[in-house]
Parts: C-alpha cells; sequence; structure tokens
C-alpha cells in the first residue's frame, strides 16, 4: 500500500498519464475531488479515502459503504473518531 508522498506521486501520474481530471477520479474512487485536492497540496487523508485510492490506482473496486454511525473515543489523552459502516 502506498503512503504519504508516495500516494501523492503516483495519483498524479495517474491523471497525467490518462489526461483525466479530478472529477474523473471522484467517480472511478468514490473519494471526492475536493478531498483528493487537498491531499495533493498537502494535507493528510482518513484512512478510509487512502484505502480508496490506493484501491483505484491497482485498478480494484471496494466495496460502496454508507456511514451509519459517527462516535468520538477519548483513550488516555487522545481523542479517536471511530465510524460504524453498513455496506451497500
Amino acid at each position: 500500500m502506498r503512503t504519504g508522498n508516495d500516494l501523492r506521486l503516483s495519483i498524479e501520474a495517474e491523471i497525467e498519464k490518462r489526461q483525466i481530471g479530478l472529477r474523473r477520479v471522484e467517480a472511478e474512487s468514490g473519494v471526492s475531488a475536493s478531498t483528493i485536492s487537498r491531499f495533493i497540496r498537502g494535507k493528510e487523508l482518513e484512512y478510509r479515502n487512502h484505502e480508496k485510492l490506493n484501491a483505484w490506482l491497482d485498478g480494484k473496486n471496494l466495496p460502496r459503504t454508507k456511514p451509519v454511525s459517527v462516535r468520538r473515543m477519548k483513550v488516555g489523552s487522545k481523542t479517536f473518531l471511530v465510524t460504524i459502516e453498513e455496506l451497500l
């Protein structure tokens, strides 16, 4: 699985190679164009979007999901966001 800068470079290379826009990447990967744009400019991704973009680059389709519930969990001094998703 590609991480960080390797993933950024791979996405940019794929967009350039196929001469497609971010809206096309959004349609194929399931990650919003604005999220992809922010990531390319240096922001971090949530794990699920990271996973979706890696799958898109590898030509795989992940099962579509719908968030059902999101909860904040505090463990020690750290806060985590836990998302429960329903497979569509």
